[in-house]
């Protein structure tokens, strides 16, 4: 329910955020994770386009939390 956020070579911030927080970590499986602020990024695959349907959610073992584009969380 919670992959993670994969970019190809390097993330750019979009529309809000700043460039200067994103950032990218490797992973085991060679591939790599956006970062914002330092934080691994995840998505939620039932969201759409503009569409946030899982918010402020314990699941998983921890909170999940939606990203400001200042890096700080939505609560």
């Amino acid at each position: 329910a919670w992959p993670p956020l994969l970019t190809g070579a390097s993330a750019r911030g979009g529309v809000g955020a700043s460039s200067a927080l994103v950032g990218s970590v490797a992973r085991r499986d060679g591939t790599h994770q956006v970062t914002y602020r330092g934080q691994p990024l995840y998505r939620y695959i039932g969201d759409g386009q503009r569409q946030i349907l899982c918010q402020d959610v314990v699941e998983f073992g921890g909170r999940w939390l939606i990203v400001a584009p200042d890096g700080s969380a939505v609560t």
